[in-house]
């Protein structure tokens, strides 16, 4: 995993890269929505609420999330806050 935190002017971005399998195409339009359970290849029995929080807690304060895969190499989460 990677983590790159980037200032910008009036902003901060935070970029986390896994090395895992990726989200599967099917369920990246759906992965912030509350009780969305992707399937998993690692057997990982989640609840379906980290993600739809982050979107939440993150939104509140004036931000953005996106998700995105990496050619094969895992998934790519940018998170966008305003500057403190």
């Amino acid at each position: 995993m990677d983590v790159e935190v980037t200032a910008l002017r009036g902003s901060v971005r935070i970029v986390v890269r896994d090395d895992g399998p990726g989200i599967a195409a099917a369920d990246l339009p759906h992965i912030f929505e509350p009780g969305y359970r992707g399937q998993s290849a690692d057997g990982h029995q989640g609840a379906g609420l980290g993600l739809a929080l982050a979107n939440r807690l993150i939104t509140a304060a004036d931000g953005s999330i996106s998700a995105a895969n990496r050619n094969g190499h895992g998934a790519v989460l940018t998170v966008t806050v305003p500057a403190a």
